[in-house]
C-alpha cells in the first residue's frame, strides 16, 4: 500500500533488476514493525515503541532521500 502511494504509475521498467535491486529496501523498512508485534504481545512496550519509530523513521527517511 504504501508503495502505490510514492511510486509513479505510468513509469515502465525494462527489467526486473529494479524490483530486485529495490525489494530488499521494502522489507528492511517493514521488519521492525515485524518484530515489534510480539514485544507487544508479550507486554514489553518500550521495545515496542523503538521498532515502531524505527519503522517510522525508515519510511520518511525513504520517501525524503533522492534516488
Amino acid at each position: 500500500m504504501l508503495y502505490n502511494l510514492i511510486a509513479e504509475h505510468d513509469v515502465p521498467v525494462e527489467s526486473h533488476s529494479y524490483y530486485v535491486k529495490y525489494a530488499p529496501a521494502f522489507l528492511f523498512i517493514i521488519l521492525p514493525l515485524i518484530a515489534a508485534r510480539p514485544c507487544f504481545e508479550r507486554n514489553l512496550k518500550s521495545a515496542g515503541i523503538i521498532g515502531i519509530s524505527f519503522t517510522l523513521f525508515l519510511i520518511v527517511a525513504s520517501i525524503t532521500s533522492p534516488l
